[in-house]
This record gives C-alpha cells, structure tokens and sequence, in this order.
C-alpha cells in the first residue's frame, strides 16, 4: 500500500457514512407549524355551506398531525418519500407520472389519483377495495412497491424515534402513547379537511351570475356537459363522481382488470372506480393506468373511442329497450354511444373543465408540506 494514511482515511468516511444511512434520526428537519393549528374545520363548514348535508367534524390537532405525517419522508422504508411524493398539492393531490415511484423507484401499479373532499367519496382505489379511509390509511405504507414497510409496529417505532412526533401526539390525543389507530385518525382528520370548493364552478353554485362565474365557452361547455355529451351520467353530485365504478371501454383486453380482478367477477373486468372531476384539468395524465397525456385524449375516447367490450357500462351504450332497466345490460356490453361532438364542442367541455380549478385549493399553506 503506497499510503496506508489515505486508505485508512477513506475507510473511516465510508464506515461513518453507511452509520449514518442506518440511523432512522439522520438528517432530521422539524416540521414548521404555527403556534395555533390551522382551522381545518372551518374549510369544511364552508363547503357545507354550499352543499349541504356534507360537513364531517374536523379536529384541529389531529389534522395538523396528519400533515406531518403525510409530507414525513419516515413513513417509508428507506425515508426517500412520503405520502406527498404521489399526491402532489399543485397538481390537486395527484401525480404528474403514469405510474408514481415508490421505494427503491419501483414503479406502482396504477396512476395516482387526486385528493379532495374525501368525505363525500364512497370507497376508495381504483379498485375500491377500501372500504372507507381509515380501512386505506396502512395499505400504501405496507405495500411492498409503495412505501415498503413490513407492518405497522415497524411504523410505530420509527415514529417512536422521531423527536417531533411526541408532542404532536400529545396535542391531538391527550397523550404521547403512539398506536396504529391514533396514527389512522390523524390520517383520516387531515385528509378530510383536504376540502376543494373555490373554483369558478363553485362559485356559480354559491349563487354568482353564471355569466359572471363562467366564460361563454365554459358556459357552453358546461350544458354540454350536463345534456348531448351525457358526462354528467357518471360525473355527477358536488364532486363530478368518486363514488361509482364503470367499465368505459378502453380495450378488448384489460392488462388490469380492476375490480373484477379482486372480486374474482369476469363480469366485471375493466371496472374501475370513476374518479372526482374536481382539479381535473392539474391531474393528468389520466386513466387507472394513466394512458392518456391531456384531456383533449380523454373527450376524444368519449367522442367516438368507446370500445365494444362485453362489460361496457350501460351508461356508454346506445339505448335499446328503456334505459331505466340498466340492472339487466345487454350480454355483449351494448354498442357504444358516438357522440360525434363538434371541435369547437370538444373545446368547450374542456374549458368547462378548466373552470372546475380550485387554485386556493393548491396553494392553501395549511395542506401544504410543512418541511
């Protein structure tokens, strides 16, 4: 060895700096938090207000936790990302990739939808397999592509050894003692309140003038909407849809069969949850699998790109018999609706969509990463 000094030296930084790696507490950075917690319920009341019958109570403390935990790059695996990495506040809490990386840059399996107004959502992932939010809260965190821990009792302990955490714990719940559910309720109090109602559409719906509220081509594209284009037959109530699932003729053959995959239903297959409308025009690309780029693709699929499949939703067919009797749908899925709307049409839906933008929604400081 020509200069045992410098070998000697090099060893001692890679031996400190593979420590350092495997030290949970490295390059910690408190979260940023106002003395007061932000007043999350009062953003809820407020979509209340303009429809109704849709307030869920909101506990301050526990949202603001939530915050933290959901940007905190600790609750995954090897801590390269957290909650946020997929859903992305500027872009409405969805991705801007196909697939989003998980830990070691493993891809997902299925684009990464938006986040809001959660509350009124009935079920939730593409598949819809959670059942309500707090059945969802562990599933990316446990799974293997998306944040890699093996269970939540290695979560527990991670969170155990962060320093922040305590007192945040004791804010919310009364206690540091941290637990699973407690974990979950701060998810579900912050997710909640992740409320969307101040875009021109809502606007209209709060009583302004809809030619004050819209342009005429988001004006015209609006009662497109609603009536020749039939979008509201699925995208509908205060959220444009998040509730119901449908087949929309993509493909012949799914490479991902959505719900009829977990619910072992061939009649099924190509099912997917329909997805919130609200922040569209942020969220691309779109689709459970994220195969189109823009939402002039997405209208154009609707326009005359419907395929034949023999589980095509009743909603995307051509009505033979009464349409109310959809409990019984034609065997081979129906022949698709050609709606063969006009350009200057296609461009008038899409500016309607713009206008469901929520730009206080995603610039809000109390959603946003407190790091």
């Amino acid at each position: 060895m020509k200069n045992p000094i410098i070998f000697l030296s090099f060893f001692l930084s890679v031996f400190f700096c593979a420590c350092a790696d495997n030290d949970n507490s490295h390059n910690i950075t408190n979260p940023n938090l106002p003395d007061e917690a932000y007043d999350y319920q009062s953003r809820v009341e407020n979509f209340n207000n303009i429809y109704f019958n849709a307030s869920t109570a909101i506990d301050n403390d526990k949202a603001t936790l939530g915050r933290v935990l959901f940007y905190d790059k600790h609750l995954s695996i090897n801590q390269s990302i957290s909650c946020a990495s997929c859903h992305k506040q500027h872009l409405g809490f969805a991705d801007n990739e196909a697939f989003s990386k998980g830990v070691n840059v493993t891809k997902t399996l299925r684009n990464s939808p938006s986040l809001s107004n959660l509350f009124r959502h009935h079920r939730f992932f593409w598949d819809r397999r959670a059942i309500n939010l707090e059945d969802l809260i562990f599933q990316p965190i446990t799974d293997h592509i998306e944040m890699g821990f093996q269970d939540t009792e290695m979560l527990i302990e991670r969170i155990n050894n962060t320093s922040y955490y305590p007192n945040l714990f004791e804010k919310a719940f009364g206690n540091q003692n941290i637990t699973e559910e407690k974990i979950t309720e701060a998810f579900v109090h912050y997710l909640n309140a992740l409320t969307s109602f101040e875009s021109d559409y809502d606007k209209f719906q709060n009583g302004m003038d809809p030619t004050l509220a819209f342009s005429p081509k988001e004006l015209l594209g609006r009662d497109l909407f609603m009536t020749k284009a039939l979008c509201s037959n699925c995208h509908n109530g205060p959220n444009f849809g998040g509730s119901s699932s449908a087949n929309i003729g993509l493909q012949m053959e799914y490479e991902d069969n959505g719900i009829g995959t977990r619910l072992n239903d061939e009649s099924l297959n190509g099912f997917f949850k329909v997805p919130s409308l609200r922040n569209i025009a942020l969220s691309s690309p779109y689709m459970h699998d994220g195969r189109f780029s823009t939402l002039r693709e997405v209208l154009n699929h609707y326009n005359n790109g419907i395929i034949q499949h023999p589980n095509l939703s009743w909603q995307l067919t051509i009505f033979e018999e009464d349409p109310f009797s959809w409990w019984e749908p034609p065997a081979n899925g129906g022949e698709p609706i050609r709606l063969n709307l006009t350009e200057d049409e296609l461009d008038a839906i899409e500016a309607f969509l713009h206008a469901l933008t929520d730009y206080k929604f995603i610039t809000e400081p109390m959603y946003s990463n407190p790091f």
